[in-house]
């Protein structure tokens, strides 16, 4: 069988500070931090989920200039440039012998060889298809519509299984599994854990940022958590083990990866997996370990469950500013508390907030929105920090529903410059839900009430699916633009742009995914040329009436013979042939543009693009009705 070191072999994809994706090994990353952006996953549950690990890596590695908070600024000034050489010797040597985790006498996936004296091993049904670790494919009878494997044959490569493994430790779900681990527990933050990792302007900044101090926990992959312990602490938690894994050796195959569709590394069809804390043999703990330990603080990054936002049914991006208050209050988790006195120095912090939802052993459902803040707003001192959480709780009271759908997430930034810049933070949080009120007033249509709740769904899709797109890496984001405008003119190029936003769409529920692809293909050449261009009004009939607004505003202004410029792009799209649909969308919205609507809705855009040829959504008949009154004023 082939070897693999992830301490000098290129495994993780980072985006550097100059805008460039490259493929790193663990000890090019560590040694280059200072270099690079962030962790550059199309997945953002593998984002996330690399990251902790990384964290815990650093803050073990580091444990003996870490014994209190104290100590942390004294480290935070010492690496502040970068990490040392021995700095990063000292973190890699935490990690269990032999590196190359493909050895036969580990299980590899960093755990040390203890791990092998674990009972169910060798239980034949505890061979299961590799597939089954990554939560973007289809696998046994949790399916991925439009998706289509053989669970035998999938291979799978040792990269993207290393990566899974760190997406097992922050993301598992409870459910059915082999033989010897019937019921599957879910990690110890729960079935749909969410997260709030708090971010600098590189991955050196957030790796200090989040360092662990005092702990006397120690990662999975220097020793299992394990009963006898007590209960874990932070490292122990950002580095948990739900499930014991280990590659079958006599299934590696020649086909490509199913997820990154590499020929290059070792690949392999099926892996052994044992659930830690749920079977006879296990050495570790039972279920009510577990559960007694999920009750208890510790995760650094577990935002603590918040009813009242529960029941308010907040949206994704929502949860960014939710935590803020959570933050500025000081009822966050631990490390999360510790964010004001951290942050001080740094320009600007960005707040990731991850979670999930899903079926059964599978994630079905990745949720991920950011806000960025300013290392000012944070660092004030604790009354007024305390005073501006009080004012901004009020956003989420149910009374402020319409006013704060209006305004999140694209009016958050100029809050939050309010708030930085002006010392009465109750009356800016006032001033800003009053300009939402007036705007859901002003915009009211009535086409929406004859709005389907399919096409509503249909439109929550379409709002996640133009987040995809937000967070692609500008290199990737620019390849899709259209060859004339810019864009890649070599397909492999383009193929693999479009390729990343297909990781995610383990964000879009599988049942409108074949639909939101298509949609996607035809809405993100357009997206790429006005990116930044665009807002999400919160209603799916929002770009209809927003290009009868702009046909009115160029009708108003228009005073020569013949349909006004826009008219005619309307005109040509409503009765185009589908192969030239896509390029005359893109002239369509730049004349929408150009017409004084600086903005545009391009979920509004998705939802129907997706709805273009269905029976029972006459999408183009209705953009024809937008002409006559448009035709008679001319």
């Amino acid at each position: 069988m082939d070897s693999f070191n992830p301490m000098a072999a290129p495994w993780l994809d980072v985006l550097l500070n100059d805008g460039r994706v490259v493929t790193w090994s663990l000890r090019e990353v560590l040694t280059q931090a200072h270099e690079v952006a962030q962790i550059s996953e199309a997945s953002p549950l593998a984002e996330v989920a690399l990251l902790r690990m990384l964290i815990a890596l650093v803050s073990d590695g580091l444990r003996t200039e870490l014994p209190n908070e104290e100590a942390w600024a004294a480290v935070r000034e010492r690496y502040w440039d970068g990490f040392t050489p021995e700095a990063v010797d000292a973190i890699l040597a935490t990690i269990p012998k032999p590196h190359d985790v493909l050895h036969p006498e580990h299980t590899a996936f960093f755990d040390g060889p203890a791990v092998r004296q674990v009972r169910g091993w060798d239980d034949p049904k505890a061979l299961q298809p590799a597939s089954r670790f990554l939560p973007e494919v289809p696998t046994g009878t949790n399916i991925a519509h439009f998706f289509h494997i053989s669970d035998d044959v999938s291979a799978v490569c040792i990269v993207c299984l290393l990566k899974s493994r760190a997406v097992e430790a922050a993301f598992a779900r409870g459910g059915l599994g082999p033989s010897v681990s019937r019921n599957l527990l879910a990690t110890i933050g729960g079935s749909e854990p969410r997260y709030v990792i708090p971010r600098g302007q590189t991955l050196l900044e957030t790796l200090l940022l989040n360092l662990v101090v005092g702990d006397a926990s120690r990662p999975s992959w220097v020793a299992v958590h394990s009963a006898m312990q007590g209960a874990p602490g932070p490292l122990a938690r950002l580095s948990w083990r739900p499930r014991l894994m280990m590659v079958a050796p006599e299934s590696q195959i020649d086909q490509a990866c199913i997820r990154c569709g590499s020929v290059e590394r070792p690949r392999f069809a099926q892996a052994v997996m044992v659930d830690t804390y749920n079977h006879a043999g296990s050495r570790y703990g039972t279920k009510s370990n577990l559960e007694a330990w999920k009750a208890a603080p510790g995760d650094p990054h577990l935002l603590p469950m918040d009813k009242n936002a529960l029941v308010l049914g907040l949206r994704e991006e929502e949860w960014p500013l939710r935590a803020l208050v959570r933050l500025l209050s000081g009822t966050a988790s631990g490390l999360l508390n510790l964010l004001a006195e951290r942050s001080a120095g740094l320009r600007q912090v960005q707040i990731t907030a991850t979670t999930t939802s899903g079926n059964r052993a599978k994630v079905d459902d990745a949720l991920q929105a950011d806000l960025t803040v300013s290392g000012d707003l944070l660092a004030r001192p604790a009354d007024e920090r305390q005073l501006m959480a009080k004012a901004l709780a009020v956003i989420f009271d149910k009374e402020h529903w319409a006013a704060r759908t209006k305004l999140i997430p694209a009016a958050v930034p100029d809050l939050l410059a309010e708030l930085t810049a002006g010392d009465d933070p109750q009356q800016a949080v006032q001033d800003w839900l009053a300009q939402g009120k007036q705007s859901a007033k002003a915009t009211r249509c009535t086409e929406h009430t004859d709005t389907d709740g399919e096409t509503e769904a249909l439109y929550e899709v379409a709002r996640r699916a133009i987040r995809l797109l937000e967070a692609l890496p500008e290199p990737k984001l620019a390849a899709l633009r259209p060859p004339g405008r810019g864009g890649a003119l070599d397909a492999a190029v383009r193929q693999d742009a479009f390729t990343a936003v297909w990781h995610r769409l383990a964000a879009v529920p599988g049942s409108k995914r074949h639909g939101v692809r298509e949609a996607i293909a035809a809405v993100a050449p357009i997206y790429a040329v006005h990116a930044g261009r665009h807002q999400a009004t919160g209603r799916p009939t929002a770009f209809t009436e927003r290009l009868q607004h702009a046909i009115n505003y160029e009708r108003g202004n228009f005073h020569g013979d013949g349909k006004s410029l826009l008219q005619r792009r309307l005109y040509d799209l409503a009765h185009a042939p589908p192969q030239s649909r896509n390029e005359l969308l893109l002239r369509l919205v730049d004349a929408l543009i150009a017409a004084g609507s600086s903005r545009c809705d391009f979920a509004a855009l998705l939802v129907d693009v997706a709805h273009w040829n269905v029976p029972e959504q006459p999408t183009p008949e209705r953009w024809r009705s937008l002409l006559e009154p448009a035709r008679a004023g001319t």
